[in-house]
């Protein structure tokens, strides 16, 4: 029986596909619509265009789209094509015409646009910005290549939509959307737009090795290499304000947006509307080359924010205007400290000069990417002045109450309470429960040391610690000693 799928627009050229399978007539019609919508008019089109599977190895026809002077006139699918196949070559009755990769980067953009309104009915192709391993030249990439080459094709195909992504980014909706678009109008329109236009045009002609690292995302904030030194920006690191779509450098608050590491451990929340408690934020992050975006939510000032464990390359975005510094959180890139009761955190600072000396420590010592020193502040009165325990999803958390750190400030001891916690984090980490080793340690880190413990150690038991980081050689070496043993 054969089926088919009529598209009752209102436009007269919509197509109706045929298929012995009912299921890819109505994909195609689907797909139809959606890429229509998405371009804002009708391609050209056979009245009846029927769909063909191949079966088993048959080798005719070939599997792909066929157009004429008409529009597209045919399409044939292999027995394993799914519906973003149906998709990708449905959105080549707009593009049809002019070298390989415009064409084809252009209809798997267009066929990106089609899965996203098609919300998942389609399938969708994603691209985690990985630098692809093997491709063909995008400004010779012929079907040759293909055949001669063919563990290039998918990486070329890859570089095609990433190229067209850029033209989308910075030439014209009509001149992007044009069909039999060529080589020639695509530089004479990048040399009109000057050093941007520049950097795109040395991208295409350095080849492709050149493309392969232009045509990437190595800082995963959703901008490619090419673009982000286009726009001024540093391609190898992470742009929250990017990752949200936000190119207008003076749009938003420099407090609006940061980045969320991916250790489940959290960050702050970097400002909060003037005289409240709370934010409304959405956060981005990846999962397996798909990006996510939350809806809008209420988020206290003192709470962290996470991204989901399989996540990587998460940021913030904070809705709001008159946005001031968050009081109750502190993120100083490699330590936290936050307070539901002690506002007015940026007095601290000076902890992260103390903390951030222990980073270099940690990974000489191990493999792993140096922790997050995590320390909150305790309101209530307690006689332990600073502990390292099992923080849950942390790390670590060094406890220590609001008048403790207090006092340090006036003392001015707040870089080596920073280095403190940053060795009872280390000794946490390493399995240990030896305060007086990572009261040894800050000591160690910090050459003016001449306080007593702000640990719960004994003085007795951090000089003997000195005394063996000193016999052993120094602290990785000590560190190194106590993990062989």
């Amino acid at each position: 029986m054969l089926w088919s799928a009529l598209l009752l627009g209102g436009a007269a050229a919509a197509p109706m596909f045929t298929a012995e399978w009912r299921q890819d007539a109505d994909l195609a019609g689907q797909a139809w619509d959606a890429a229509e919508a998405c371009m804002g008019f009708q391609a050209p089109a056979h009245a009846l265009v029927p769909i063909i599977r191949k079966e088993g190895d048959q080798r005719e026809p070939e599997v792909g789209h066929q157009s004429d002077d008409r529009g597209l006139s045919r399409i044939v699918l292999s027995t394993n094509s799914g519906p973003w196949d149906i998709a990708h070559l449905v959105s080549h009755a707009w593009f049809d015409a002019g070298p390989r990769a415009l064409v084809e980067g252009r209809a798997y953009a267009l066929a990106d646009c089609v899965g996203k309104r098609a919300e998942g009915r389609l399938g969708r192709w994603h691209d985690d910005g990985r630098a692809v391993d093997q491709a063909a030249d995008l400004t010779t990439w012929s079907e040759l290549d293909d055949q001669e080459y063919p563990e290039t094709t998918e990486g070329t195909y890859k570089l095609a939509w990433r190229f067209a992504r850029v033209l989308q980014a910075v030439l014209t909706q009509d001149l992007v959307e044009t069909d039999g678009l060529d080589w020639e109008t695509v530089g004479l329109a990048l040399q009109a737009l000057g050093e941007p236009g520049a950097e795109i045009q040395a991208m295409l002609d350095g080849g492709v090795e050149a493309q392969r690292e232009g045509l990437a995302d190595p800082d995963g904030d959703g901008v490619l290499s090419v673009l982000e030194r286009a726009g001024g920006t540093d391609p190898l690191v992470f742009d929250a304000r990017l990752a949200f779509g936000e190119t207008e450098p003076g749009a938003h608050s420099p407090l609006a947006f940061r980045p969320v590491p991916p250790d489940q451990v959290g960050t702050c929340v970097p400002g909060v509307p003037r005289g409240t408690k709370t934010a409304d934020i959405r956060t981005r992050y990846v999962v397996d080359g798909e990006v996510h975006v939350s809806k809008v939510v209420a988020q206290d000032a003192w709470e962290l924010v996470r991204i989901p464990k399989k996540a990587s390359r998460g940021a913030i975005q904070v809705v709001g205007q008159d946005l001031v510094e968050n009081p109750h959180c502190l993120d100083l890139d490699g330590v936290l400290i936050r307070s539901a009761a002690t506002p007015g955190l940026s007095r601290f600072r000076p902890v992260q000069s103390g903390a951030s000396r222990r980073m270099g420590l940690w990974t000489v010592v191990r493999d792993d990417p140096p922790p997050r020193v995590f320390i909150r502040l305790w309101d209530r009165p307690s006689p332990v002045r600073l502990v390292a325990g099992d923080g849950g999803r942390m790390p670590s958390t060094v406890r220590v109450t609001a008048d403790t750190l207090l006092a340090l400030a006036g003392k001015g001891q707040l870089p080596y309470l920073g280095a403190v916690a940053a060795g009872l984090t280390l000794v946490h980490h390493l399995g240990l429960v030896a305060p007086g080793l990572g009261e040894a340690l800050a000591r160690d880190m910090i050459s003016n040391h001449a306080f007593n413990p702000i640990s719960n150690a004994e003085l007795s038991d951090v000089r003997r610690w000195q005394r063996r980081i000193k016999s052993a050689g120094g602290a990785v070496a000590l560190i190194r000693e106590l993990q062989a043993g």
